[in-house]
């Protein structure tokens, strides 16, 4: 009996023992993932801060891009109207293509917050973001490479080259015999044809790259917002 009471004893402080090891561990682990979670949480601000300043470089950019194309298109545009206007002659056209005629356009090549998106997409950082900021995250990079795309682009300076190479163009105010000769054009049908459709796509993917900016631009913002709201709540 006694031998029983011993054993019995025995058994209820090697539970106990057993108890407290598995409530220590259990404690070690909630402190553990609590750390993990802080952690994780404090990388996750880092970089929605360091992604933020990027998206206020891209504003920037697209606010220059957006004033100096919209000047660029509405130039473009009167010219179109002059040129198929009822009182427009042979010489109007040759008059805009030989004084006034600009065949370069300016676009955004990069956008600053890319490299950092690069960076942070597959960071448990990242991963950590509710689903909401994430989609807006992951929609804005798309929109942003759409708005990369050089097709329209290549195919303008595809048709400007080939316009070249058999009329002159450009702000030319010489004179002489080579200036003469150049301008001398014979078949004015068809370079009123060509010029006038080169023109015409040129104003055409300006105002397309126009409303990308602008799309982005909307896009952009309004994701900022979401960042400053997401960091105030604490992530």
């Amino acid at each position: 009996m006694l031998t029983e009471n011993k054993f019995s004893k025995y058994l209820l402080y090697a539970i106990g023992e057993i108890t407290l090891v598995v409530i220590g561990i259990l404690i070690a682990l909630s402190v553990n993932n609590w750390n993990d979670i802080q952690k994780t949480s404090q990388n996750s601000a880092t970089i929605l801060k360091d992604y933020r300043s990027d998206l206020v470089r891209d504003t920037l950019f697209l606010a220059f891009f957006i004033k100096k194309n919209d000047s660029v298109l509405k130039s473009g545009q009167k010219n179109m109207i002059r040129i198929s206007g009822p009182k427009a002659t042979f010489d109007t056209v040759k008059y805009i293509a030989k004084f006034e005629h600009d065949p370069f356009i300016s676009f955004i090549d990069k956008f600053n917050s890319k490299s950092t998106f690069n960076s942070m997409i597959g960071t448990d950082a990242f991963k950590s973001l509710n689903k909401d900021l994430k989609r807006k995250i992951l929609n804005i990079d798309m929109t942003q490479t759409m708005t990369l795309n050089e097709k329209m682009i290549n195919a303008y300076f595809d048709l400007t080259n080939e316009f070249t190479l058999q009329y002159p163009f450009g702000n030319n105010r010489g004179s002489g015999y080579l200036n003469e000769i150049s301008w001398d054009i014979k078949n004015e049908r068809d370079f009123v044809i060509k010029y006038t459709a080169m023109c015409s796509f040129r104003n055409l993917l300006i105002n397309n790259k126009l409303s990308a900016y602008k799309s982005v631009m909307k896009l952009t913002k309004k994701l900022m917002s979401d960042i400053d709201l997401y960091i105030s709540k604490g992530v």
